[in-house]
């Protein structure tokens, strides 16, 4: 149960650092940098996909969670697909 929620916070940790690196540096991974036009908008992404994925896996750390809110991996999973979408915006030009 412990190692699942270290588990689960390394992944949340990672999709949150990368987003911020994003925002602060512009940086972004080496394979998608050729596609993304907007890297600071691709960091916000990661951002909200990283508060989605720590919502989705939260009764899986926290088993006490999945009774009181059942709700909350149908949020997460929305969520983290508004952070999808804002990602494949990134992609594109912004405003001319």
């Amino acid at each position: 149960m412990q190692t699942t929620a270290v588990l689960v916070a390394l992944f949340v940790s990672g999709l949150a650092a990368m987003g911020v690196a994003a925002i602060r540096t512009g940086w972004v991974l080496p394979w998608d940098a050729y596609k993304i036009l907007r890297p600071r908008l691709w960091g916000y992404g990661w951002l909200v996909a990283a508060v989605g994925a720590a919502l989705f896996m939260s009764p899986v750390a926290c088993p006490g969670l999945a009774d009181r809110f059942a709700v909350l991996p149908v949020i997460g999973w929305a969520v983290f697909l508004v952070g999808l979408v804002i990602q494949m915006a990134a992609r594109g030009p912004g405003r001319l």
